[in-house]
């Protein structure tokens, strides 16, 4: 079983991208889940999200501890309490961010992968405005090998049915191949 974490910032829409990216690693055929956490958040504040997918059912309902990807919408994020807590050795870590990922100062004793992708950028370059919820999913497509564009593209058309689909996948796309990455020891 994989699982991740999503940080960001509420009204990044981080539950929609772990629910996206539930959705589009069901359509490549694993079992998947998505889990929303919810307490007063307000927008600007801290947020959280969850998903899993594995190759056979998942039953486990609780907060991911130990995930083995890691999203940061927000670069600012990485100093706050909590959001590096139980990294595995061999963590993936998608950060949205104009710097690269050797510049990416990480508080943390694990030995992780580190990748950036400026979702932010890319996101208002195709679609005028920062949503970066969906564009983040062609870097965790990436980095993960676990979604495939197709999928994203038929998750994202479920959620959004009036969405301009060809403008968001460019967005897409383009950070699927903008992903930069390093190992950080």
């Amino acid at each position: 079983m994989i699982e991740l974490r999503f940080h960001g910032r509420g009204g990044q829409g981080v539950a929609t991208a772990a629910e996206l990216f539930a959705r589009a690693a069901a359509y490549d055929g694993w079992f998947a889940q998505s889990t929303p956490f919810f307490g007063a958040e307000r927008r600007g504040a801290l947020v959280v999200a969850y998903a899993r997918a594995s190759d056979s059912r998942i039953w486990l309902r609780e907060p991911v501890y130990n995930p083995d990807i890691l999203v940061v919408f927000d670069q600012r994020a990485l100093s706050e309490e909590g959001v590096l807590s139980g990294l595995k050795d061999g963590c993936k870590i998608l950060v949205n961010a104009v710097c690269r990922p050797k510049e990416i100062k990480l508080d943390s004793d694990k030995n992780v992968n580190v990748f950036t992708v400026d979702a932010t950028t890319i996101s208002v370059k195709y679609l005028g405005r920062p949503v970066i919820n969906t564009t983040l999913l062609g870097g965790l497509a990436t980095i993960s090998n676990l979604i495939s564009l197709d999928s994203i593209r038929r998750a994202i058309l479920y959620r959004f049915p009036r969405i301009d689909i060809e403008a968001a996948m460019k967005a897409v796309e383009e950070a699927a191949k903008s992903v930069v990455g390093t190992y950080l020891s």
